[in-house]
């Protein structure tokens, strides 16, 4: 049972390691593909465009009002006027 296991690693390891030239070789072809530049930078751009809009607020005056700070400028929200 132990040697089936030890060839079977053996087994796994040979076929991950003689396929890695041929996914090396893909990964540098996809540079020369049309619109390859253009995706690049797209990509680059687009991971500026996402603002989280997450708050930490904290609750006041017993639960009537909370207030929470956003872009240095702290607001406060009164429940109790809104219902």
């Amino acid at each position: 049972m132990k040697r089936l296991v030890v060839v079977s690693i053996h087994l796994l390891a040979l076929a991950i390691f003689s396929s890695l030239p041929f996914s090396l070789h893909a990964q540098d072809r996809l540079k020369g593909m049309p619109g390859a530049e253009r995706y690049e930078r797209v990509t680059r751009q687009m991971t500026d465009l996402y603002q989280s809009g997450a708050l930490t607020g904290t609750w006041r005056d017993g639960g009537r009002a909370f207030e929470y700070k956003r872009d240095g400028v702290v607001y406060r929200y009164d429940v109790a006027k809104q219902l």
